[in-house]
């Protein structure tokens, strides 16, 4: 561009000293005064040119100029350009690596913030249950719960006569009493402590007396203590206590409310309750569609009542459309428990209709689910109900064991029973009609025999017995 100025001037300067040059003879060879006016008019003339040529230069130049800014300043964007892409290139890149750093290490912070805050919770609970035993497991020293000496005075007598410990002498009779005691202490220090369940315990033997004197105040007390924690059957007994006004002021709308969180947790007396009261409209508003669904919930779970209201409630299409099937099978699964609910009025309206409406082959497959049910149970039930199964076939085999049946003999009796009652094979609890029932079978086939000469009662009536199960003499008609 400084090339380009210096070489405007150089030429301007040529040109008019050229213009000059090139004027000389004029002024030698004018010798008139209009020679020379037309002399300087010529030099006038192109002196204009020259300027005008001169600005068109000039303007040429500074376009130039004005384009090699503008190019310049365009260079310097591009470069700030690149500059800044490269630097924002490297802040994200620096950003995702940091963000990813702080992400980790806002995890990381995060789990060990729970694990503290779940030690802190933890910790903190350890010290209200180890205060509260500091304060209250003092009781026994300094007399804070008298137990009630009458009472155990009152069961001595009682299991001095009981046939059953009839072999017991004082001496063991005492040492029942005490480890009753000692039991009823350690129940007491538990509750104390804050353990739920020994809460509730204690608060039953409130209510009833045992142990304690009773007191219903203090067995709303402890329920409420249990409840508030969140153990379902404090909270039925504390709904319990509320409806009928014992150790608490009556009230339903407290009652149906902890009813309702005792039922929502699974304890199935009180989904049973809660289902009489939508029932009823007792506490909550009358509702036939959420009886019939707490109904449902508390007869799976093998609530006999519950059963038998379901059953009416399917077979009168109350809450639910009307089905005859699952009518008949919940009415049958009640009376099997609870036979004299086929004495109800209610119960043989129904039975009437559904039977109309249902076929031989359909009755049957009742009967056999029936049979075949079991109530759902928890990981606890089920270990409890195991339990009860081994209790149950202890006794009968120690029943027959009574009537000179050998071990193996009572084994094939009890086996062959079940077989009968239950042709899938499952391990049902039996009710009590149905001990009864193999019990007096086995004994009334005692001394009989079946033609074949033997000697031995018992094995006659093995064999009696056996072809009475697979002719079908005693099945499960209930």
């Amino acid at each position: 561009m400084v090339v380009v100025l210096l070489s405007g001037g150089v030429m301007r300067i040529v040109f008019i000293f050229s213009l000059i040059i090139s004027m000389l003879p004029l002024f030698v060879q004018a010798d008139t005064w209009a020679q020379q006016q037309q002399i300087y008019n010529e030099i006038s003339r192109r002196d204009n040119e020259l300027f005008r040529l001169n600005e068109e230069m000039e303007d040429m130049q500074l376009d130039n100029k004005k384009r090699v800014d503008k190019l310049q300043d365009e260079v310097r964007r591009a470069k700030s350009y690149s500059n800044q892409n490269s630097f924002r290139d490297k802040i994200i890149q620096d950003t995702k690596e940091s963000s990813n750093d702080a992400l980790r290490e806002w995890e990381q912070k995060k789990v060990i913030d729970e694990a503290v805050q779940q030690a802190i919770e933890k910790e903190r609970e350890r010290y209200v249950v180890q205060q509260e035993h500091d304060e209250n497991s003092r009781y026994k020293r300094e007399s804070t719960i008298q137990l009630d000496e009458e009472y155990f005075s009152g069961l001595e007598e009682k299991w001095k006569q009981s046939p059953l410990l009839a072999g017991l002498s004082d001496a063991d009779i005492q040492n029942l009493i005490s480890t009753h005691k000692n039991t009823t202490y350690r129940t007491i220090e538990d509750a104390f402590a804050g353990d739920t369940q020994a809460q509730v315990r204690l608060g039953e033997k409130y209510l009833s007396g045992e142990a304690v004197k009773q007191n219903d105040i203090e067995a709303a007390k402890w329920f409420q203590k249990a409840a508030e924690r969140g153990n379902a059957q404090a909270q039925e007994y504390l709904g319990r206590l509320y409806a009928l006004g014992r150790g608490v002021p009556e009230n339903k709308e407290k009652s149906a409310h902890w009813y309702m969180k005792s039922a929502q947790q699974g304890w199935v007396e009180a989904q049973f309750v809660i289902a009489s009261m939508y029932l009823l409209g007792e506490g909550l508003p009358q509702d036939d569609v959420a009886c019939h669904e707490w109904l449902q919930k508390a007869s799976e779970r093998g609530h006999t009542a519950s059963m038998y209201l379901l059953g009416i409630s399917y077979g009168r299409g109350r809450g639910t459309p009307f089905n005859a099937t699952e009518a008949l099978f919940w009415l049958e699964l009640s009376a099997l428990r609870h036979p004299d609910y086929k004495g109800e009025a209610d119960y043989k309206e129904v039975a009437s209709t559904v039977l109309q409406q249902l076929t031989s082959e359909q009755i049957g497959v009742v009967k056999v689910r029936v049979a075949d049910w079991e109530p759902m149970r928890t990981t606890e039930e089920q270990a409890e109900f195991d339990n009860g199964i081994q209790l149950q076939d202890n006794f009968i085999k120690t029943s027959l064991r009574n009537l000179s049946y050998s071990e193996q003999q009572a084994t094939e009796i009890l086996d062959a029973y079940k077989k009968a009652l239950f042709p899938s094979g499952k391990n049902h609890r039996l009710v009590p009609k149905q001990i009864n029932g193999i019990i007096e079978l086995a004994k009334a086939r005692v001394g009989q025999t079946n033609g074949t000469g033997a000697t031995d009662p018992q094995a006659d009536a093995i064999r009696i017995i056996l072809n009475d199960f697979s002719n079908g003499f005693f099945q499960n008609d209930e």
